[in-house]
């Protein structure tokens, strides 16, 4: 957790320079903090592990963040969605930050290659 700001003022400067505006930048970075912290709470265990960000301009003028680890594998796109209709003491716990994130970007995949977790999230801009 000690590096997730790191990460994301990386990508949230990255967005700056190809000119996002604020209410996508947000977006984008709320989705990321959510996958983020998902890897460094899970993906590892024990702790500590590797997370690699990468960030690219695509030539439909979208951007791409990349999020690969080597921890366990885990998609969590595969996950059920939340019912989000129900009342709290309906809900099972947890699921809601995942769906959140699927929310605020354009598209997201997951893949897992040569024993790494691939998470890929697009926002146009």
């Amino acid at each position: 957790m000690d590096n997730l700001h790191t990460l994301l003022e990386y990508a949230g400067k990255f967005a700056d320079q190809l000119g996002v505006d604020d209410e996508k930048r947000l977006q984008l970075e709320l989705a990321l903090e959510e996958i983020l912290v998902n890897i460094i709470c899970y993906a590892y265990q024990p702790p500590p592990g590797e997370i690699e960000l990468a960030c690219d301009k695509k030539q439909d003028n979208s951007l791409e963040v990349t999020i690969v680890d080597a921890g366990i594998p885990f998609n969590p796109l595969g996950q059920n969605t939340p019912d989000i209709n129900a009342s709290l003491e309906e809900r099972d716990a947890g699921g809601l930050g995942i769906f959140l994130a699927t929310k605020m970007v354009d598209d997201i995949h997951y893949s897992r290659a040569n024993d790494r977790n691939i998470v890929t999230m697009t926002k146009r801009i």
